[in-house]
């Protein structure tokens, strides 16, 4: 896996495992994150780990921002180091978040599985976070259900998608306005997280953009 970073504190990532060019997907990461104008700390935050044929794909937005927000957000990437084999299961995984962030303020978060063997995505998404897969065909918008992680966990529901070579799966935060992937090509996923942050992220929330490709 390729992965680059452009972040202020916001996310984590393990990159050790390297899978054999031939017998699966290999993937291609990169994230844009920053905080509201004027805040020092995010309240948003991502994470990336790959195990055995999998990557676990995490991104949180902790409720409002500043230091309140930031906590729960964090607390999912916490969660996540220890658990992220619950990625298996993913209703599983978002319900140990839940029970991790009690007492916080609380968070909205999208959790995907990729299965780079059997060329699947999984997703799990709670609250508005926008999560797509971009395909030379389309753009696909991937299922997100109501609800606050840490506070009120309604019905989970996972969702199954193709994710075959030349697929882009896209993340965003609700500090990113609606925007057309067709007008970028991602060429170089770096430049784009970065030129979708900068043109499209809003100056009163925090924003992050996480994206993954398969080769």
């Amino acid at each position: 896996m390729t992965c680059v970073i452009a972040t202020t504190g916001a996310g984590r990532s393990d990159l050790k495992f390297k899978p054999k060019r031939g017998t699966m997907l290999e993937l291609r990461f990169a994230a844009a994150s920053r905080p509201k104008k004027g805040e020092t700390v995010n309240g948003d935050a991502f994470f990336l780990r790959e195990f055995d044929e999998n990557a676990l794909v995490v991104v949180a937005d902790g409720l409002g921002h500043g230091e309140a927000a930031s906590v729960a957000a964090q607390k999912v990437l916490e969660f996540a180091e220890r658990n992220f084999r619950l990625g298996i299961e993913l209703e599983m995984f978002v319900r140990g978040c839940h029970g991790s962030l009690m007492g916080t303020r609380g968070a909205v978060v999208g959790a995907a599985l990729v299965n780079k063997e059997k060329e699947r995505l999984s997703y799990v998404g709670v609250g508005n976070i926008t999560a797509l897969i971009k395909t030379k065909s389309g753009t696909s918008h991937l299922t997100s259900l109501g609800g606050i992680i840490g506070y009120n966990l309604r019905k989970l529901r996972r969702f199954e998608y193709s994710f075959r070579s030349g697929s882009v799966l896209v993340m965003c935060t609700d500090g990113i306005s609606r925007f057309a992937p067709s007008e970028y090509d991602f060429t170089s996923l770096e430049s784009t997280a970065k030129r979708i942050l900068e043109e499209h992220g809003k100056d009163d929330d925090d924003a992050t953009v996480v994206v993954v490709e398969a080769i």
